[in-house]
Order: C-alpha cells, then sequence, then structure tokens
C-alpha cells in the first residue's frame, strides 16, 4: 500500500471560463487543493490480486471575486460577476478512483490467460467554470472488462474489451450555448462498446 498526502496553494491561478461566445482567462487570486491518494495491492489467491486506487480531493478557491457568472445570474439578475470566494472549482469530485479485480494462469500448455474486471468511480462534479447547476456530472460507477489470451512464445495475443458494461450515460464537458440563453451542449462520452484487438510482436 501507498499513500500521498499533499497541500498545494496557488496564487493568481489563470483559469479559462467560456462565456458563451468565447474562452476568456480570468485571474483566481488564491486557490487551495489539498487532499490523498491511495492505492494498494492484495494478492488473494494463486492467479488472482485485487488492486485499488482511491483520491480524495478538496479544491478551493480561497479569493475569487471576479469570476465570469452563470447565465441565469447575468440575464435574470445584472450581475457581470460572481464570487466563487469559498466555493470548489470545475472537474474536482470529492473522491475518485477504481477497483480491480485480476486473474492471470497458464493454460493450454504454455499459454497465458488474464482477465480484469475493474470499476471506476467518482464523485459529482461541475462541467463548466462558472459552477452553473445545469452543467453539472452526478456521482457514478462504470464497470469495464477485459480477457485477454498471449501466445506461449510472446508473438501475439488476442484480447476482448467492453468499457462502460452497464452503459451508463455520463458527460465529460458542457458548454453555454451562444445567442440561445439557458441553453447547454454537453459532451456525451462513449456508451457500452465492445472491442476485439489482436497484437503481433516482432
Amino acid at each position: 500500500m501507498n499513500a500521498t498526502l499533499f497541500y498545494t496553494k496557488y496564487e493568481n491561478l489563470q483559469v479559462s471560463e467560456f462565456n458563451g461566445n468565447a474562452f476568456v482567462v480570468k485571474n483566481a487570486a488564491e486557490t487551495a487543493v489539498k487532499g490523498v491518494e491511495v492505492d494498494a495491492r492484495w494478492v488473494i489467491a494463486d492467479n488472482w490480486d485485487l488492486t485499488a486506487n482511491i483520491a480524495l480531493l478538496d479544491f478551493e478557491y480561497q479569493a475569487y471575486d471576479g469570476a465570469a457568472p452563470t447565465v441565469r445570474q447575468s440575464e435574470l439578475l445584472g450581475q457581470a460577476t460572481q464570487s466563487l470566494t469559498g466555493k470548489t472549482g470545475a472537474f474536482a469530485p470529492d473522491y475518485s478512483g477504481n477497483i480491480a479485480l485480476n486473474y492471470e494462469a497458464n493454460v493450454f500448455s504454455g499459454y497465458t490467460l488474464s482477465a480484469n474486471l475493474a470499476l471506476n468511480f467518482t464523485d459529482e462534479f461541475f462541467l463548466e467554470q462558472d459552477l452553473d447547476p445545469l452543467a453539472h456530472q452526478n456521482a457514478y460507477e462504470k464497470i469495464n472488462l477485459r480477457i485477454g489470451l498471449l501466445d506461449a512464445d510472446d508473438k501475439w495475443s488476442l484480447s476482448l474489451l467492453v468499457n462502460n458494461l452497464t452503459d451508463k450515460s455520463t458527460f465529460s464537458q458542457a458548454n453555454d450555448v451562444p445567442v440561445l440563453s439557458y441553453a447547454h451542449r454537453f459532451l456525451v462520452e462513449r456508451p457500452r462498446s465492445v472491442l476485439l484487438q489482436a497484437a503481433f510482436f516482432f
């Protein structure tokens, strides 16, 4: 098991924000980022092991009074800026990580069979720097599966991969849509995908 504690304080952090028409750079006077990262491996039995990686994150703008407002703040409340002092940042979940069950064994007189079942998870987070509640990703978990076969002479391998096994729908990014108030465009992450992968080694 390994663990890392970190604390970083930024002064005059440059933050890129999309205002609906273009990206503008703002200055977050003071920002503190602290947390812990833990990774571990447990050998369960012959051919089996369990690995885990977990990160806990605390991101806080300690002084950021000139942040770009949300569309609602701008159009309904007439705000030219908003204060994000004491708030988190975009893409900063409180926790994230993965847990994986791994199997590897020799089969068929020297071939290597391997399998990996992984659970990836994250807490909720904002998708825009203005922390618009409309651009928000809920906490989720995703499962990936990989089964592989490596030949006895290490000359080729064949793998079956199933990503996002439960077909979870999630977003990786969001932006305001120019001209259309309150409209957002979202970048949707890949749905369930099944891949057959072959490799040859020279």
